[in-house]
């Protein structure tokens, strides 16, 4: 089936999001399903290798439309990546669920998402708007907190000042933005590489996002992550995210992807999600790519994570509609 890219923007707080819709160019029927895709920290709506622009023609060519944007502060999109916080995330990724919605020939109550690293903590945080009849996850992060403050420990983030122009201060207007970039060649959650996914009962969240023992005021006002400028405010409102309490409201099917050598966001994460998914009684599917890094760095690999994607996306999207 043929596809059309369109460029297309929306605001959230008075900033602009820029980012690509995709569709078929002709129809089976009156309205079609979307499908929204989340990057993750430091990345931006091609992902690694263009797998997103892949997943997003591959989606097209089945009748789904799908929508790929970046994050305020990433990519193209307006604001500065060292205002990004995962709640900013978070709303941008409710505001890009009303623009596809309204989109002329899409059905809004027929949206699936999915969500890649930190997007797919993202996609587990919207999860139970009404609208979402389908959720897949790929490499995505469980543990959110313990994840990214274990990166300060070992020094990983560098702390910075004087760079990009005067100190900035007070509170950060939340933004957004994927994995940065390692030494191996893949991506993590914030370059962190020791989070175990073990859930831990101190703290707010027994999730396994709760304390790590690291007092604010030791925490870096700017650190750099590999040139990304991230500011203070991101770590301090990790918390305010309760991706596994969320998803536990969830309504719809969903797929969790993971490569089992993935030195970032361990494998353990997709079982926290599995099992936080399975005590709300929700379907839920895990699909363990064997070998497969972070962001599933060869053609074998994205072959794979993207053929699985869109055929549950055609089930659970299209089967309303009795298929193609």
């Amino acid at each position: 089936m043929l596809t059309t890219r369109e460029p297309i923007s929306f605001v959230n707080e008075g900033q602009k999001l820029i980012g690509v819709l995709h569709r078929p160019v002709a129809a089976y029927r009156d309205k079609i399903p979307a499908v929204v895709l989340f990057h993750g920290f430091t990345g931006t709506k091609v992902e690694r290798h263009r797998i997103f622009v892949k997943a997003a023609e591959a989606l097209a060519r089945e009748g789904i439309a799908a929508l790929r944007f970046d994050f305020r502060g990433s990519g193209d999109s307006e604001g500065d990546f060292e205002d990004m916080t995962l709640p900013g995330e978070i709303s941008d990724a409710r505001v890009s669920l009303d623009y596809v919605s309204g989109v002329p020939g899409v059905d809004g109550n027929n949206i699936g998402i999915l969500g890649l690293s930190m997007g797919g903590a993202v996609a587990a945080s919207v999860s139970d708007d009404p609208r979402v009849r389908s959720v897949v996850m790929w490499s995505a992060v469980a543990a959110l907190e313990r994840t990214f403050m274990d990166a300060l420990r070992p020094g990983m983030w560098q702390e910075i000042s004087g760079v990009g122009g005067a100190e900035r201060s007070g509170r950060a207007t939340p933004n957004g933005a994927h994995e940065a970039d390692r030494a191996d060649g893949s991506s993590g959650a914030n370059g962190a590489s020791g989070a175990d996914g073990e859930e831990r009962e101190n703290g707010r969240h027994p999730e396994g996002s709760g304390n790590v023992q690291i007092p604010a005021f030791a925490i870096p006002r700017r650190v750099d992550v590999k040139g990304n400028v991230v500011g203070r405010e991101f770590i301090l409102t990790l918390t305010d995210a309760r991706p596994l309490e969320t998803v536990r409201r969830c309504k719809a099917p969903v797929l969790v992807i993971h490569g089992d050598r993935d030195e970032s966001v361990p494998v353990s994460h997709s079982a926290m999600y599995e099992r936080a998914i399975k005590e709300a009684g929700v379907t839920v599917e895990v699909h363990i790519v064997a070998g497969a890094d972070h962001t599933f760095n060869s053609a074998v690999w994205e072959a794979e994570v993207i053929s699985k994607t869109v055929e549950w996306f055609k089930r659970s999207l299209l089967q309303q509609y009795g298929g193609r």
